[in-house]
């Protein structure tokens, strides 16, 4: 049984937490101006590099334009102790928004205030905020290394620089939007793009929250010279070991960095062939057959499913289907991911269990 338990009473207790839907987005974006910690891990790769976040104003105002009117608010404003701003949207799953508006309602807000926010603003802003409080709030924040003024003049700095974190937070992430993050983070060299799922589970009135990050792959941490390159030495392993099983009858073409492909058949589209495919942000090696978008016929799309629905296994792991904004795929993930052989007979495995079946739906 699957699930969230929350253990209590010395351990003789244990409840089962139920996954639940937020009030309203009011609820999830009182719950993190509250308690910013639960947005803690966006702010550094390692649980134990975390940074506190300071929560500079909520329905903060933007506009358009040096000397126009406020046109638009972002729901939080935050900033790190190292003055990197961080701004936050927040959509409940349920909300239509959160697809393609929500990215970009928030780039829109990041450029424009970026552009004409000042250090007046941003100190203003925070005092609105935290009304009497916030001489206090900030003394604690900051302790007694960094000057008010010298720390909204790195705040204002790194806007003008664009290292700032831009972050979507939302109950449940989609996969259209987890895949725009991603591209957008890993394109950025000073932008930090994140997603921020909080899921709620909740019981006799009690609740927990399960945070998980999304959008720091190895590819963005490569792009913001944050960590080593990505190697594909395994997967050219693999591809040997490949065509020493099949021999030239089956070749497999480099078609990028992190994929290597196979096709159905060389008189057949393109669009539809088997894949050797390393994630970019694990290092995992699938084999896969692909159908892109452009090929996926209804011959093609029956034929993918019947094969899912069969039950098959090759090299003793399953053949799953998956749905991806681009294709659609089989896929089958080998059980042991350092044997290079083993990864090259299971695509051989996944080949002969489906090629007639696809081979007579794709002509």
């Amino acid at each position: 049984m699957a699930g969230v338990f929350l253990v209590r009473n010395d351990d003789l207790e244990l409840v089962s937490m139920k996954l639940t839907d937020y009030r309203d987005e009011a609820d999830l974006q009182t719950l993190i101006a509250r308690h910013p910690k639960l947005l803690a891990s966006c702010t550094a790769a390692a649980p134990d590099d975390e940074l506190p976040l300071l929560l500079v104003k909520r329905e903060m105002s933007v506009r358009d334009r040096e000397d126009g009117n406020d046109k638009w608010s972002i729901d939080h404003l935050y900033v790190d102790q190292q003055g990197v701003p961080t701004l936050v949207e927040v959509k409940r799953s349920k909300n239509p928004d959160i697809r393609r508006a929500l990215v970009g309602q928030l780039l829109d807000y990041a450029a424009n205030g970026a552009a004409y926010w000042t250090e007046d603003d941003l100190r203003g802003s925070f005092s609105r905020e935290w009304g009497a409080d916030a001489e206090n709030k900030l003394e604690e924040f900051l302790g007694t290394d960094t000057a008010p003024e010298e720390f909204w003049r790195l705040m204002h700095d790194n806007f003008r620089k664009s290292n700032i974190r831009m972050v979507f937070v939302a109950d449940h992430l989609p996969q259209q939007l987890r895949t725009v993050i991603e591209f957008l983070n890993e394109q950025m060299n000073d932008v930090e793009v994140l997603g921020l799922e909080l899921r709620q589970y909740a019981s006799d009135g009690q609740r927990v929250i399960s945070p998980t990050i999304v959008g720091r792959t190895a590819q963005a941490e490569v792009t913001k010279g944050r960590g080593p390159a990505m190697t594909y030495e395994m997967l050219d392993n693999v591809v040997a070991e490949y065509r020493q099983i099949a021999g030239e009858k089956s070749p497999v073409d480099r078609r990028g960095g992190h994929f290597r492909q196979i096709r159905l058949g060389a008189a057949l589209d393109p669009n539809l062939h088997f894949e050797f495919l390393q994630s970019k942000s694990t290092g995992r090696i699938t084999c896969e057959f692909h159908a892109e978008s452009g090929a996926f016929t209804t011959a093609v799309r029956d034929a993918i499913a019947q094969i899912a629905q069969q039950g098959l296994r090759a090299c003793g792991a399953p053949v799953e289907l998956v749905s991806r904004p681009r294709n659609t795929a089989l896929r089958v993930v080998p059980s042991d991911q350092s044997d290079a052989a083993l990864i090259a007979k299971t695509m051989r495995a996944l080949i002969d269990e489906t090629r007639q079946t696809l081979l007579k739906a794709a002509e």
